[in-house]
């Protein structure tokens, strides 16, 4: 009965373990919450890494070389802005270039 009823609440999109036991405790489960968590986590969905987790972040010092030797197209410019907004006020850029940017 238990499994059923975490079943059903699952594909409702309940993985809330608190929440799922109140609910299956109420209805007479004597298990702990231990082996509701693990059992859960086999259905729980994965989460979507987020846009700052595909960016380089992590380094205090990003050296970018060679900026303007070959010149960017669109998609290569709105990618520079997102990584040069990503990384604001998280750490520091070094760009290298012979050329004006501008």
């Amino acid at each position: 009965m238990a499994v059923s009823l975490t079943n059903c609440r699952m594909a409702e999109g309940v993985y809330n373990i608190n929440k799922l036991y109140q609910e299956i405790k109420s209805r007479g489960y004597s298990g702990g919450k231990s082996i509701l968590k693990s059992y859960v986590r086999l259905f729980r969905p994965l989460a979507k890494p987020s846009a700052k987790d595909c960016f380089p972040l992590a380094p205090k010092l990003l050296v970018i070389d060679d900026m303007g030797y070959l010149p960017l197209d669109n998609l290569g410019a709105i990618m520079l802005f997102h990584l040069v907004s990503m990384r604001y006020e998280r750490g520091s850029i070094i760009n290298l270039t012979c050329r004006l940017l501008g």
